[in-house]
């Protein structure tokens, strides 16, 4: 194992929205009006929650994105900021309203649709300007939230500089051959992975030592050395599970930006995922360095 950096620097680039979540006892069906138990508003975004998530992991973290020139654009960057994430590099947009997310939670489980708002103004002019906060960075974490050309300009550029990008194809599209070759790591749900490998048998094993696959209850697969490794998940009673991909891709990107071997840094990940679905939200249930850390030794 390599000398490991207690602070690393992670560099997040993806989407910031505000979630709108309801709670209900089940789904509407079309043209169905029901009664929520609970409504809430919340920080989020992929991104948003992935640097959250990275920064209370112990990372010191900067933010690439961008947000509407609106109160809930002020109000995403104050929570960034809140958690000492480093929002120099957000652009505001004062063409644009800041993105939002609907958020629908039936006995735990969620589904949400996405407004991108000014998440798709991040472009790759953006990125050619950040070459340097690049190079100094210890890893990159990036979505699927912003424009496909710009997380092109991203692993290119990295790819340049050799700072490793952890991709969490999130949510989910095809990829092309020469975009996945420039990641050191993706990490696909399984609708995900079905989306980008059921129609390319030769695709699959040419990328799957990369694949990091988090598959809910069922566990988490991953290669190492051409072995293929799994990780059953935690029993744990759930409350909500909004945002337990992002904890768990924040801190596996945390761990592997300290330095520690991949079954490790993917031990303490879904460790992290498992705490954070036991409180509601997104970002709020996010655990921090401290209680991971606990957890990770109760666990041993």
């Amino acid at each position: 194992m390599k000398n490991i950096c207690l602070k690393p620097h992670v560099v997040v680039v993806g989407s910031i929205n505000m979630d709108f979540v309801v709670t209900a006892a089940k789904w509407p069906t079309p043209g169905e009006t029901i009664v929520a138990t609970s409504f809430n508003v919340f920080p989020g975004g992929k991104g948003a929650n992935q640097a959250v998530a990275s920064a209370r992991a112990g990372a010191k973290v900067s933010f690439v994105g961008a947000v509407g020139a609106d109160d809930l654009g002020q109000n995403a960057l104050q929570n960034l900021e809140a958690h000492s994430i480093n929002t120099k590099h957000v652009h505001v947009n004062e063409e644009c309203n800041t993105g939002k997310a609907l958020v629908t939670v039936v006995n735990g489980e969620n589904s949400i649709i996405i407004d991108e708002g000014a998440n798709g103004s991040l472009n790759e002019v953006n990125i050619e300007q950040l070459t340097a906060l690049f190079t100094e960075a210890d890893i990159v974490l990036m979505q699927n939230e912003i424009p496909f050309r710009t997380q092109e300009k991203v692993v290119e550029v990295c790819g340049e500089i050799g700072v490793p990008v952890v991709y969490n194809p999130a949510p989910a599209r095809k990829l092309s051959r020469s975009f996945l070759e420039k990641v050191q790591y993706l990490t696909p749900n399984e609708h995900e992975h079905r989306a980008i490998f059921s129609t390319d048998e030769h695709m699959r094993q040419a990328f799957q030592q990369k694949v990091i696959q988090t598959k809910g209850k069922n566990g988490i697969d991953f290669w190492v050395n051409h072995d293929l490794r799994h990780i059953d998940s935690l029993k744990v009673t759930v409350v909500d599970t909004t945002g337990a991909g992002d904890t768990f891709n924040g801190v596996l990107a945390t761990e592997l930006a300290r330095g520690y071997e991949l079954e490790q840094a993917v031990m303490t990940a879904n460790i992290a995922a498992a705490l954070s679905v036991q409180k509601k939200g997104a970002q709020t249930g996010m655990p921090t360095e401290t209680e991971i850390a606990k957890a990770v030794k109760q666990l041993k």
